[in-house]
């Protein structure tokens, strides 16, 4: 008899969360502490971190959580803190790459160096945290990467959603990267598939940050825009990342599970 709890469930496995403090990040992390797995929360300011673990272990109090700094453009910093996952909480198993940022701006307004500062926010941490963690997920005999990439990766935006919303605008260097990401995942997928490591992405559709509900005309733009005829919750985004975690995703790699109410087929 299939046991779906089994399949679905990460006990005795140990996750990494860039970024997890973030608004997609946080429903992650309770996403897979949920599912049973040991979870480090990393960012550059270790108290959010340390904060959200003391938010989740009140609903799960048996959770085994850390906080830790981490600087995803600083692989002496991704080392360190690596380093300490492991001192903590075990062997690595489950990488999730969701640090990273857009910086709004149209075509015209981006310089030189918030182009160049677009595409290595948003592309270059997964690169570092994959090169130091893969090497440790082999050593394990196994291991899920997660890169957390975007609908605007596959799709270009739809600007009339951002009239009289311009601090929402989407910059072309983020869709230029998150397409690269792409790309990086299906490479990697090969690369690392003889050591036992799977490596897949999440394509978030319109989840809008927590300040963007209070601008109620942009939410509706937004809402027409959807075959499902909503806006993306942090908490949809929580099955998608358990799945590729997880023994139930353990024949899929390269992949791209887009999460987006159908926006991208129309």
């Amino acid at each position: 008899m299939m046991d779906m709890n089994a399949l679905f469930g990460l006990a005795g496995k140990t996750a990494v969360v860039t970024g997890g403090y973030g608004h997609l990040g946080a429903a992650m992390v309770e996403a897979l502490v949920a599912a049973g797995a040991a979870v480090a929360v990393t960012g550059r300011d270790a108290d959010r971190a340390e904060a959200l673990c003391k938010a989740i272990r009140e609903q799960y109090p048996k959770a085994d959580l850390m906080g830790t700094r981490m600087d995803v453009t600083d692989s002496g910093s991704i080392v360190a803190a690596l380093d300490k996952v492991e001192a903590t909480l075990g062997s690595l198993n489950v990488l999730v790459n969701n640090a990273g940022r857009a910086l709004p701006s149209r075509p015209e307004d981006i310089t030189d160096a918030l182009w160049r500062e677009g595409v290595t926010a948003a592309l270059d941490p997964v690169f570092l945290c994959t090169r130091e963690t893969a090497p440790r997920m082999a050593a394990a005999g196994s291991g899920s990467i997660i890169n957390i990439a975007s609908m605007f990766g596959l799709v270009s935006p739809d600007f009339r959603v951002y009239e009289g919303a311009e601090k929402f605008f989407s910059p072309a260097s983020y869709g230029a990267a998150k397409a690269a990401l792409l790309q990086l995942t299906r490479y990697c997928a090969v690369y690392y598939a003889d050591r036992g490591i799977r490596v897949n992405a999440i394509s978030p559709g319109p989840f809008p940050s927590s300040t963007a509900p209070q601008d109620q005309p942009f939410i509706a733009r937004i809402t027409d825009r959807v075959p499902l005829r909503r806006i993306g919750y942090p908490a949809d985004i929580r099955g998608a990342v358990v799945f590729l975690a997880s023994e139930a995703s353990a024949f899929v790699t390269g992949h791209d599970l887009v999460v987006d109410g159908g926006w991208t087929i129309m």
